[in-house]
């Protein structure tokens, strides 16, 4: 079974990207703008997990982590918890950098009707990030760093734009 902390683990792993400044340029307002999507990702026993990422207009960033099915006689498609980051981004290059102001959480385990959990990180150095991107056609493919153990990894997302 599925620990209370598997959402924000999860996403945390998701979001461990390569720390990097994050700089005063505009956006694309091309191939990056937009949503995008990754494939669904079985959990045992039942439940599957997809990421969201949006680039939005004026800079706007969001990811997000829903999870689906994963507690006891739940239906797979049931959505159990989320976690989404919200905050701004910029492009330089080949390179997207992120700057998360906000957390957002929910978890069915308390309830259908349970709050959101809310906390502000604006200032907060560990969730300023980079990544490399390609984009090609409606594919997004980031290329960054995550942190498994005591050593740097090299690690890559595939999403599908979103129509």
């Amino acid at each position: 079974m599925i620990r209370r902390s598997a959402p924000l683990a999860l996403c945390t792993a998701l979001l461990s990207l390569t720390l990097g400044c994050f700089g005063s340029t505009e956006p694309a307002s091309g191939d990056l703008a937009g949503q995008w999507v990754t494939a669904p990702e079985n959990l045992q026993p039942n439940g599957w997990y997809q990421s969201h990422i949006t680039f939005g207009p004026a800079s706007a960033y969001t990811f997000e982590v829903r999870l689906y099915g994963l507690y006891p006689e739940e239906s797979r498609d049931l959505l159990s918890s989320y976690t989404r980051l919200e905050g701004a981004y910029s492009v330089r290059g080949d390179s997207v950098f992120r700057e998360i102001r906000r957390e957002v959480s929910w978890d069915r385990f308390y309830g259908a009707d349970s709050p959101e959990h809310v906390t502000d990180l604006t200032g907060n150095p560990y969730y300023r990030s980079g990544a490399r991107y390609e984009v090609r056609g409606p594919v997004l493919v980031l290329h960054y760093l995550t942190y498994p153990a005591d050593a740097p990894v090299e690690t890559t997302v595939i999403l599908q734009k979103v129509k």
